[in-house]
């Protein structure tokens, strides 16, 4: 090809880029850019005004002072109203000076109607945050959308918001990636402790902050707020009191006989930073750690400086103790970075890592919104923290384990391959340190297990304490794809809030919620079935869905029922029950459990194909139904949400004609079906599952 061809054709393709920039372009809306003083007629609330400082579109934003009581700034439409119809998201980039806060928006339209979404975090420095459109469209009419209103729930300082948009399509999420390379990493042969460089976030490490009145709250430090590698664990003070982070059950450690060093790098940020560490035991009973450790069981409390400080104790123990657990307390004020932890036993050989063969995964796959596994139609029944010895052939077969036991190795994973069981890694740690490119880097070690169904990315990441932004999430479950195409990402978004879902809905494969009606809600039982109908309109009736609901010590077996078969009826395409422990506690509910396992696996291929299509009639509120149809005939499942028994409840199935009978699945009993009608009469959450021949 002549310079001149190549020329023509490198203009050629610089036009077809800009032709697809200018369309893409032409997808969003630009809202409000603050380049004018005329723009400010249509906010009102805390102090504000344009600025130059931090500009994303132009070269102005908005000012807010966030500082009085019941903090909050409305923005007005321009015109009469805006129109958010054929958009997927509001977004507007935010710059933030000072401690991480969460922001709240309310939404309202023009008749008055009402959306609001709750607890975004936004951290120091630049930030997107974004809202659900469709999630709106449940509540308002999108098209005549009157106003937004921010607000955080206590003072909170300076914003710079600007760059106000509707846009169409996928987000671009690059912007949460460093923009510093990592600090040269220090490596200790031998080191006891997990995880102690914190480039895995908080992976292995768990953490509290509401000890002793204070309020604290976790992530990570980059840049100069890391000393080895790419990142520190950073403890926040929003109240002075006590938080902390300690090293999980699957970190925990036990100490012989002999001399130890502890060696760690702290730093502060802010005023009035205080710490202290301790070694505490784990289980109850035997020694004592006084009696154990003879030096250096604990420190004293002491002030952090502003510069990266070593810290190196020799720690000499004369008794074997154990399990052990390393704590880390921010007591003051500000920001506590910690980083290259390590605690060695001197004088001892470093254990050379095991070389492990890698194996075969499964394979894991999202299909016409159902799961398919090595190609197969599958539907997930679980337990949190389960041992998979107590679900070998009970029909359960996943265990999702939380950060209580903490992140699961390969010793775990072969553990639950002997017993047919599959496991949801937890990479929560890894979010909840809003370290989201780092997700590959966790995964890596475990990817290839046949045990592995599924990583669990965070565990309610909408939460007002530990909350991880949907872009977080997002790019997590992107980054993941690249390096493992055999396993999809899902989470739990909290309940109490539909717009919690709906944010959410897009960040992940599968969406779940967390309803638990015995613990949290009067025991009624019909919010499994109202919250999955939520999850299934979030994700557009095209994606799975999860339902996490109680396997509780305080139900009924009669509830457990209910629970299950509400989430069936609403379309769920997948069960975990919080949690293990708590059933076992009731001899009868663990047995109850047991018997709905059974009854899923017998169920599973039928509850895996596909919904009918065909119209269904029932004449009382308090049957909720699901038709499935596998193999040329029709199953209908159906559940009373009611504690009341339901007499005489007619279903009319007009696609049927003559005479049919329907055998009653785990009754040992037939019903006439006769012209379409079905009769029949249900106990208290009783659930009844026909099959129609």
């Amino acid at each position: 090809m002549r310079i001149k061809e190549k020329w023509l054709l490198l203009v050629f393709v610089f036009a077809f880029l800009l032709l697809g920039m200018n369309k893409e372009a032409r997808k969003n809306e630009l809202l409000f850019s603050f380049e004018n003083e005329e723009e400010l007629k249509f906010i009102s609330g805390a102090p504000h005004q344009i600025s130059s400082q931090h500009a994303t579109q132009g070269s102005k934003t908005l000012k807010i002072e966030l500082s009085q009581e019941n903090p909050s700034f409305t923005l007005t439409a321009q015109g009469k109203t805006f129109d958010f119809q054929g958009f997927d998201k509001l977004m507007l980039d935010v710059y933030r000076e000072g401690k991480p806060i969460t922001l709240n928006l309310r939404i309202l339209d023009q008749a008055g109607n009402r959306y609001n979404c709750w607890y975004y975090l936004v951290r120091p420095g630049f930030n997107v945050i974004e809202y659900s459109i469709w999630g709106m469209s449940s509540s308002l009419n999108i098209s005549q959308i009157r106003e937004l209103t921010f607000y955080s729930e206590e003072p909170s300082g300076t914003l710079f918001i600007d760059n106000i948009r509707l846009i169409k399509g996928e987000e671009d999420d690059r912007w949460l990636l460093p923009k510093t390379p990592p600090k040269p990493l220090i490596q200790t042969p031998g080191n006891i402790i997990k995880n102690g460089d914190f480039e895995l976030g908080l992976l292995y490490w768990g953490s509290w902050g509401q000890w002793d009145g204070g309020d604290y709250i976790f992530g990570s430090g980059i840049g100069e707020d890391a000393y080895s590698g790419q990142a520190s664990a950073a403890i926040i003070c929003q109240k002075i009191g006590r938080g902390g982070i300690y090293t999980s059950p699957s970190a925990f450690f036990t100490f012989k006989p002999g001399n130890y060093k502890l060696i760690f790098y702290a730093k502060g940020k802010g005023e009035g930073v205080r710490m202290f560490w301790i070694f505490l035991k784990m289980r109850e009973g035997g020694t004592s750690l006084d009696e154990a450790i003879r030096e250096n069981p604990r420190s004293e409390r002491f002030d952090v400086p502003s510069q990266w400080t070593k810290y190196e104790y020799d720690v000499k123990v004369v008794k074997e103790i154990g399990p052990l657990a390393l704590y880390f307390f921010n007591v003051g004020g500000g920001t506590l970075f910690i980083d290259a932890v390590s605690l060695i036993k001197e004088g001892e050989k470093p254990v050379e890592e095991k070389i492990t063969q890698k194996r075969k995964p499964n394979k894991v796959e999202i299909k016409e919104g159902r799961v398919f596994l090595n190609g197969k139609p599958f539907f997930p029944l679980g337990f949190y923290n389960a041992e998979p010895e107590a679900l070998k052939d009970t029909g359960f077969n996943l265990i999702c384990r939380d950060p209580g036991p903490g992140t699961p190795g390969r010793d775990f994973l072969d553990r639950c391959e002997k017993n047919g069981i599959f496991v949801s890694v937890n990479l929560e740690g890894v979010l909840r340190a809003h370290l989201p490119w780092q997700a590959p880097e966790a995964i890596k070690p475990l990817m290839d297990h046949p045990a592995v169904f599924a990583w669990y990315t965070c565990d309610e990441p909408d939460h007002a304490k530990w909350n991880v932004p949907p872009a977080e999430m997002r790019l997590a479950t992107r980054l993941i794809h690249k390096v493992d195409p055999n396993h999809p990402t899902w989470t739990v978004v909290m309940p109490w809030a539909d717009s919690n879902i709906y944010q959410y809905a897009d960040t992940v494969d599968i969406i779940a919620t967390d309803m638990y009606p015995i613990m949290g809600y009067n025991r009624e039982v019909i919010r499994v079935g109202q919250a999955t109908d939520v999850l299934r309109r979030a994700v557009k009736w095209q994606r799975p869905v999860f339902m996490v609901t109680e396997s509780s010590a305080q139900a009924t077996p009669e509830e457990e029922y209910a629970m299950t078969y509400l989430a069936i009826t609403h379309g769920a395409n997948g069960i975990l029950y919080w949690n293990y422990e708590d059933a076992r506690r009731n001899p009868l509910i663990w047995e109850t459990m047991l018997k709905i396992g059974k009854e899923i696996k017998e169920l599973t291929p039928i509850l895996t194909a596909p919904d009918s299509k065909k119209t269904i009639e029932v004449d009382n509120k308090n049957i909720h139904f699901i038709l499935k149809e596998y193999r040329g005939k029709y199953y209908l499942f159906t559940i009373n949400a009611s504690r009341e028994s339901q007499s005489e409840v007619k279903i009319r199935l007009p696609f049927l004609k003559g005479q049919k009978k329907g055998k009653v699945w785990f009754e040992e009993r037939e019903v006439k079906v006769e012209d379409g009608i079905l009769r029949d009469s249900y106990k208290g959450y009783e659930r009844h599952i026909y099959e129609i021949f």
